[in-house]
Formats: structure tokens, C-alpha cells, sequence
């Protein structure tokens, strides 16, 4: 088929995916698991408002009320699974153009959560909506989870805030020279610290054919064996050191 039947299928299973959904959220059971609340918060918060059987303010108090709901029907209310349910309400609430009461007071109670994504999120969506509300629709664009992301690499959007800065008398960027050669010199002299001549082979040495000295011992050991050092009194017929009276019996 061309793009055109393609499309129109795609938005045929939106619709049918919301309105599952939306019977899902009207009616919750006591206990969901993660993975399902979180497809929900994001099947919802994307194409909420294809919804026929539920209006889009309806629809975002009954995630205010899951969102407040027990733990279990939270799918075990991690803090990721919550983040979802608030990006969601924060969508819908774009999509719906004013910000219902529910909504108004759940983001509210999130500005103080102990989780500080969360906090964060709801802190710069109130900040928007009470001060810059003509921007929600730029922030949270409708159906855009599939568009591509331009990213200017020259940043060029703040060249009026640079210019501004040099004007007043900021020195302007100066990009650092990658110098190969520098890298090079420090890996030589790394390498140079290391001594790579190898040890000069030891001398071997035979022992027990040379004439061992020590205290109390003579050119002979005990038995006539040669050469080994015997310790003070232990040399053959003697009890004592050398000189020492024997005991008396």
C-alpha cells in the first residue's frame, strides 16, 4: 500500500490502542503490573486525545487518580512508573489547552517529591504554564514521539548571548590545538623511564665445599663430615663451651 493507507492504519490502531486503554483507566483493577501501567501512561499521554469514549479532562483526572492510587495498582509505584504517569498528565494537559484542577494539584504535591526528577519535571511545567503558557504546545508537540531531533552542533541559537558577552568585554572562545606531538614526546619519555637491560646472570655457588667458620667449630663437623659450622658446645664430646669446666658428678 502507499504512505496514505499506511497512515490512515496506523491511526486506526491509536484509536483502538486509547480507547482499550481508556476503559483500562475508567475502570482499574486493584492490581496492575509495571510493564502494563507504564505502556497505559504512554499510549494515553501520546493519543489521548483520539479518545471518543472518554473526554481529554476526564481522561486526565483518571491518571491523577492512578497516579494517587495504591501501589499495587501502580505496578509496585516505582519512581520511573510515576515519572511516566506525570509526563503524561503534562502532555494531555498541553493537548487539553488549560490545566484541570486534579492535574493542577497533583504536579503541585510533586514540586515537593522526594525524588528529584520528578521534582524537577513538575517545577519547570509549572513555571511554563503559569508564565510562558504559549509555549506548551512547542515543549509537549502532539504526536511527535517518532520525529527526528535536529540538533545544531554550533549551537548558533546563542550567538546573541555570546555577542552581547564580547561586547562587554569577554574574550571569545579560543578552541584548544590538538597537538599530536605532545602526546607523542610524553609517551616517549614514559617509555624511556623504564630500564629494559635484562639482570646480569648470578653467580653460582656449590655449597657445602668451602670452609664454613663460625663460633665454637673447626675444619671438621660432627663425624668427620667437612666443612660444617657447628654451634657453640654441640662439637663432638663436648657439653659446654670451649674452656668450660665440666659439671661435677
Amino acid at each position: 500500500g502507499n504512505e496514505e493507507d499506511d497512515e490512515e492504519a496506523d491511526m486506526v490502531l491509536r484509536k483502538q490502542a486509547v480507547e482499550l486503554y481508556v476503559c483500562l483507566l475508567g475502570s482499574p483493577p486493584n492490581r496492575m503490573s509495571r510493564v502494563l501501567v507504564e505502556t497505559l501512561a504512554w499510549v494515553i499521554g501520546e493519543y489521548g486525545y483520539l479518545s471518543s469514549a472518554m473526554p481529554l479532562d476526564a481522561i486526565i483526572d483518571g491518571m491523577c487518580a492512578l497516579l494517587s492510587g495504591s501501589t499495587a495498582r501502580l505496578g509496585g509505584g516505582v519512581q520511573s512508573t510515576r515519572r511516566l504517569i506525570l509526563s503524561a498528565i503534562m502532555k494531555m494537559v498541553s493537548q487539553y489547552g488549560s490545566c484541570p484542577t486534579a492535574a493542577a494539584k497533583c504536579i503541585d504535591d510533586y514540586t515537593k517529591s522526594s525524588d528529584p526528577d520528578a521534582q524537577k519535571r513538575c517545577l519547570e511545567f509549572q513555571t511554563i504554564l503559569t508564565q510562558a503558557p504559549q509555549l506548551l504546545g512547542e515543549v509537549f508537540p502532539v504526536d511527535a514521539s517518532l520525529e527526528d531531533v535536529e540538533v545544531d552542533l554550533n549551537m548558533s541559537f546563542l550567538d546573541g548571548v555570546v555577542g552581547e558577552a564580547i561586547s562587554t568585554g569577554a574574550q571569545p572562545y579560543q578552541k584548544p590545538e590538538d597537538d599530536d606531538d605532545d602526546d607523542f614526546a610524553v609517551a616517549s619519555q614514559t617509555a624511556s623511564a623504564f630500564k629494559m637491560t635484562p639482570y646480569e646472570k648470578p653467580t653460582e655457588k656449590t655449597y657445602g665445599q668451602g670452609m664454613m667458620q663460625g663460633l665454637g667449630s673447626s675444619n671438621m663437623g660432627v663425624a668427620g663430615a667437612p666443612n660444617v659450622t657447628l654451634p657453640p658446645g654441640s662439637s663432638a664430646g663436648a657439653v659446654g663451651p670451649p674452656g668450660a669446666a665440666a659439671p661435677e658428678q
